[in-house]
């Protein structure tokens, strides 16, 4: 219980921080994202001295922008090099079934499935990797509500 409600007055202060740093006109510049505020310098200084909303909105979106492009150029990279240890993982599961799978639904199942893994493979995990870099922004831009609540399941989930 006392997890909960640390958890909930952690949260409190980040959006009572936020709530109060915000300014309409200069936010943009007060809500900049380390190390993208570096970049986006030259910007503020229009901002700063214009104070209109329409430009500190632009200056956060523009931040925004930056960051889903850092943080998608990071997953590649990250994630191409596993690619041909996703295909290896793949044919040794699939020639493991085909040797070991003493029940199949068919004659001829497990051969079957070892040739659609050693050819359509590659294919797959391209895909599954391209699905996975397009849907990544609208994964970090969700919605923050009940954020503490996801935090405290995933903790006690680790806990049990």
């Amino acid at each position: 219980m006392f997890i909960n409600l640390d958890a909930y007055r952690r949260f409190n202060i980040i959006k009572q921080k936020n709530s109060v740093a915000y300014d309409k006109y200069i936010g943009g510049v007060t809500l900049s994202f380390f190390p993208i505020n570096i970049v986006m310098l030259p910007l503020s200084l229009p901002i700063l001295f214009l104070k209109s909303p329409r430009a500190s909105d632009f200056l956060l979106k523009a931040q925004y922008m930056l960051m889903m492009a850092l943080y998608c150029s990071m997953a590649i990279v990250f994630s191409v090099p596993t690619m041909p240890i996703l295909y290896i993982k793949s044919l040794t599961n699939a020639f493991y079934i085909a040797f070991n799978n003493k029940r199949p639904k068919y004659k001829g199942e497990n051969v079957v499935q070892l040739l659609i893994t050693i050819f359509f493979g590659p294919v797959i995990i391209v895909i599954s990797f391209l699905i996975d870099i397009i849907s990544l922004p609208s994964v970090l831009l969700a919605d923050s509500r009940d954020f503490e609540h996801k935090y405290q399941l995933s903790q006690y989930r680790l806990s049990d």
